[in-house]
């Protein structure tokens, strides 16, 4: 967790070189996450979509040294694969919300397939304490969380 969070201050001090290296490996080995950080420039201001790539380059950080995340190169089939599986079991949730401890049980469930739990757990903080984050309204914020959860899974190979 350390070198993730010396990762995300060395990006959040705008170190370029960073910056530019993470991107360019994207480039190279995940266009199609590349492209989705480039998106959203179009959706967001640019403080709000700076903010977004700069988490979108801490969860490459965390990847790029795992052989089988340069392999398998992350397609929007696969991300969309990961993303269904993940609007399925929130509309599977909605049914739930009588059965406090069976919903607490799914999701518990399922956060715990994720092996990079301190990576969601940062991401999960700079939601709630980045202003431009926080601002996000929570219907598209759970969008966009939802969004990462599934980039992180299909770097997984969940």
């Amino acid at each position: 967790m350390n070198s993730l969070l010396q990762t995300l201050t060395q990006l959040v001090n705008n170190d370029l070189e960073l910056y530019h290296q993470l991107s360019d490996e994207l480039e190279q080995h995940h266009p199609f996450i590349l492209s989705t950080m480039m998106g959203y420039t179009l959706d967001f201001n640019i403080e709000t979509a700076n903010d977004l790539m700069i988490l979108h380059l801490l969860i490459w950080s965390h990847f790029r040294d795992n052989p089988e995340s340069t392999k398998k190169q992350i397609t929007q089939v696969i991300f969309e694969k990961a993303l269904h599986r993940n609007i399925a079991l929130i509309k599977y949730l909605e049914g739930e919300e009588n059965d406090p401890i069976s919903f607490s049980e799914v999701v518990k469930t399922d956060l715990f397939k994720i092996k990079s739990l301190a990576l969601m757990s940062i991401i999960f903080e700079a939601f709630n304490q980045w202003p431009n984050l926080n601002q996000i309204p929570p219907k598209e914020k759970g969008l966009l969380l939802i969004s990462i959860k599934s980039l992180i899974e299909s770097l997984e190979g969940n």
